[in-house]
């Protein structure tokens, strides 16, 4: 939703987002719920709103750049690779691109592939002048296609007539990850690392960040592809002297 409307925009006048939060305990449809406690809605929705963010086009397979910040980006490398379930690269392609501010831009589309698996990925990545990845994406999309009862359709709803087929994630491999972890005065960093298999999905939950009288839990969502590199950090309560102790959790399988 989120991503349609900015890569619209402006011919989208609007995105209308039911709901932000729950005003009682629930278990659907919130970005946070009663708690204050973010859902996976809320990280899929801060990602997608990221300030440069490539796209995917599910309707002509294109690749869009997204820049929803206020200056201009020079020099930006955007690329998409195409992965078959056990990760071999049936399709690249990467461009050097510039991006106004506050802008949207289709820069190519993903040409008819043979030989892909039932369940396959889309990997976009945005880097900037210097090399330092500031915008991704990733899709799993399926070779058979979605689609919708129109004949049926109501002013509120259109029912589904066939459903993409993702039964192949199932058949992923099991990871055993190892965890380790140390904790320092310093600058942060979290390193998560995927040197031998497929794919993992993986929630990592650092300690408590403590400001003033408020206080949430640090969540996040990943995906790692084989070879890729995760460095993020997880702050610790803030001591009485201002200090931030640094929570550095490191997973690898």
């Amino acid at each position: 939703m989120f991503e349609g409307y900015s890569r619209n925009k402006y011919k989208s006048t609007g995105v209308i987002q039911w709901m932000l939060n729950n005003a009682w305990p629930s278990m659907i449809w919130h970005l946070y719920d009663f708690y204050l406690r973010p859902g996976g809605g809320y990280f899929g929705a801060k990602k997608a709103a990221e300030m440069l963010h490539p796209v995917y086009g599910y309707d002509d397979h294109s690749v869009w750049l997204v820049s929803s910040q206020y200056m201009d980006a020079k020099s930006l490398s955007v690329k998409a690779r195409v992965l078959n379930l056990d990760m071999s690269e049936k399709f690249t392609k990467e461009m050097t691109v510039d991006a106004d501010a506050d802008s949207t831009a289709k820069l190519f589309e993903i040409p008819q592939i043979d030989g892909l698996s039932s369940t396959y990925f889309v990997a976009l990545t945005v880097q900037d002048g210097a090399g330092k990845q500031v915008g991704s994406n990733l899709y799993w999309l399926s070779t058979k296609p979605e689609t919708l009862d129109w004949e049926k359709s109501t002013w509120y709803a259109t029912p589904t007539a066939s459903y993409a087929d993702y039964t192949a994630l199932s058949t992923l491999p099991q990871v055993k990850l190892k965890v380790s972890s140390r904790s320092e005065h310093q600058a942060p960093g979290c390193s998560c690392s995927d040197p031998r298999r497929l794919l993992v999905y993986i929630r990592i939950s650092g300690g408590m960040l403590r400001v003033c009288r408020f206080t949430r839990s640090l969540t996040k969502f990943r995906t790692l592809l084989r070879g890729t590199k995760l460095t993020r950090a997880e702050s610790g309560q803030i001591g009485p002297d201002c200090s931030d102790p640094l929570f550095e959790p490191t997973l690898q399988y």
